[in-house]
């Protein structure tokens, strides 16, 4: 009877102990995925060469026309050469709830450490081509947002990397 109590209290034990642990909250979060075709030339060849890669990027939603591309809080690429006219699916997980605006490179001129660079082709999701202008895409939690974006080499990025509008 002793032997059965022990196993008893510690079933009930190890019960308590393993719900305990499955009542810690996970922190909120959303996936964007962006479905992206660069229908534009293939890359210009240069030193360094470009890396032909597809690029996303994620900005706050106050983003403005004078800001840099490089300040982005959130990215994904393609980790390879893409082939212009095919659609890639780029992925970025674990974004907190919230209001974005959303850009797709091409980095077409330049590689090394500043892929978006001068001459870059870039677009905002919903063809936008200035931050100003640019679409909100919110994120909510436990969801995917999905866009499709082509884009092609019309716009590009300015001296220093800068959104302009270029009147295209």
């Amino acid at each position: 009877m002793k032997n059965l109590l022990a196993i008893l209290t510690l079933l009930i034990l190890t019960a308590g102990f393993l719900s305990c642990e499955s009542d810690e909250e996970s922190t909120p979060a959303g996936t964007l995925q962006v479905l992206a075709t660069y229908t534009g030339a293939e890359a210009i060849v240069t030193e360094p060469p470009a890396t032909e890669e597809i690029y996303v990027y994620v900005f706050d939603e106050t983003l403005a026309n004078t800001d840099k591309s490089r300040g982005f809080l959130y990215s994904t690429r393609t980790n390879e050469a893409v082939t212009p006219g095919t659609q890639y699916t780029l992925t970025i997980d674990n974004i907190p709830p919230g209001d974005y605006k959303v850009a797709v490179f091409y980095d077409g001129v330049y590689g090394n450490s500043n892929l978006d660079n001068n001459g870059d082709a870039f677009i905002f999701i919903s063809g936008q081509t200035t931050p100003a202008t640019a679409d909100i895409v919110t994120i909510e939690d436990d969801t995917t947002e999905v866009i499709t974006q082509s884009f092609n080499g019309d716009n590009v990025l300015v001296d220093g990397a800068y959104f302009v509008d270029q009147g295209k």
